[in-house]
């Protein structure tokens, strides 16, 4: 029997990287059901992906976009300084923003849109719900020491998956009756395939790799109280390997069409 889905909807879009792409494939298939967001609350990529969203751009234009990147020439995005607090500026990184979102303010979206970010001082979330988008989008992103801490309201913010990666309870809090968690960090045994090599691992490996353990778990629990819970199977995509968009998009498609089997919900 088909289950039917009532209430308020609400999608928490989780970080991880290039491996976030598959935010796109999950809402695809999500559309394809029925189940439209009236809110989103986004950790990291999951803010990028849904700030697109929330703006009102189709999912088939976001993933024109993802698609259209040269992710190869990525290094024309960095802009490494000086700075004690992370490699890159990320002024190159805004003004990409700029040219996805414009100006546009959280009150211009369409629908009800929020970014999780992280106090670096005193290791507080900090919700972000007003004023410039980019500014907020560009908070979330803020991968600790790549990527230099936001200024927002006095406070110092980088990457909310250090607080939430997937911002389920944000969604509670925006009045979301059911909400789909979509978790895009792997575990360890996710990971079993780009573990094999036996050369060493490089410095940005064991970096990115800490993260993701702890970003698992931190995750594991966050979609504990998701109505419906998806998780692409991204562990051979790269922390920064954008340029494989193509199959992240394909792993969010198949990962929702199965959790949304599991659950009896019918297409739309």
């Amino acid at each position: 029997m088909a289950t039917l889905v009532r209430g308020k909807i609400g999608y928490a879009l989780g970080g991880g990287g290039a491996r976030g792409m598959s935010h796109i494939g999950v809402i695809k298939v999500l559309e394809e059901h029925g189940l439209f967001p009236e809110v989103i609350a986004g950790t990291s990529i999951g803010a990028l992906v849904g700030a697109l969203y929330a703006w009102g751009l189709k999912t088939s234009e976001i993933e024109q976009w993802a698609l259209g990147v040269d992710w190869k020439r990525m290094a024309l995005l960095v802009d490494p300084g000086l700075s004690v607090s992370g490699l890159i500026h990320g002024k190159r990184i805004t003004s990409m923003l700029k040219s996805l979102l414009g100006d546009v303010t959280f009150s211009d979206l369409k629908l009800g849109f929020a970014c999780v970010a992280t106090d670096i001082l005193n290791g507080q979330e900090v919700v972000l719900d007003s004023g410039p988008v980019i500014k907020a989008v560009r908070a979330s992103i803020s991968v600790p020491g790549i990527l230099t801490p936001v200024k927002v309201g006095g406070r110092y913010l980088v990457d909310g998956g250090l607080v939430n990666e997937v911002p389920v309870s944000t969604c509670r809090h925006m009045g979301a009756e059911y909400v789909v968690g979509v978790n895009v960090v792997p575990g360890p045994a996710g990971m079993l395939q780009e573990s094999k090599s036996k050369r060493p691992p490089t410095l940005v490996k064991v970096l990115s790799q800490s993260l993701l353990i702890a970003g698992h778990r931190a995750a594991m629990q966050n979609m504990e109280d998701a109505d419906l819970a998806i998780s692409p199977a991204v562990g051979r995509i790269g922390f920064f390997q954008f340029d494989k968009a193509a199959e992240a998009i394909v792993a969010g498609e198949e990962a929702a069409r199965h959790a949304l089997d599991q659950a009896g919900i019918s297409h739309g």
